[in-house]
């Protein structure tokens, strides 16, 4: 992952600026999943743009189609996430350790629709991407 888009993505996480949702990157009532934050950061550098779906749903992010839920191509490239096989990572694996030590892969985006608060997620993304 690029460090610099890193570092800004986990200093967004932690602002305070952004309101935590959950099930979409970004809903109406400005709630933004993690992934919806990154795609803020790439709106605001140019990066595709946030299109609404209708007055009474949340929005999604128009540059390669209407991706509601997961990264569009452009965001990741942007972004420099990538799987292994040097295609665009669309809700990037971490690994967490539960409670009972047992050790799982799961998405970003699980995690906070899981209820992982913007600063644990954060100290996630500092850690293993």
């Amino acid at each position: 992952m690029n460090k610099d888009i890193k570092k800004n993505w986990v200093d967004a996480l932690r602002s305070g600026e952004y309101k935590q949702g959950t099930g979409e990157l970004r809903k109406n009532e400005d709630h933004f999943c993690c992934l919806g934050v990154l795609c803020d950061l790439a709106a605001k550098d140019g990066v595709g743009e946030w299109k609404a779906r209708n007055p009474y749903l949340g929005y999604y992010f128009d540059d390669t189609g209407k991706s509601n839920t997961h990264l569009p191509a452009s965001v990741s490239n942007w972004a420099g996430l990538f799987l292994k096989t040097g295609e665009p990572d669309e809700d990037p694996t971490i690994l967490y350790i539960n409670e009972e030590g047992e050790e799982w892969e799961r998405t970003l985006s699980e995690i906070n629709d899981d209820g992982f608060n913007f600063s644990a997620i954060a100290d996630i993304i500092e850690e293993q991407l």
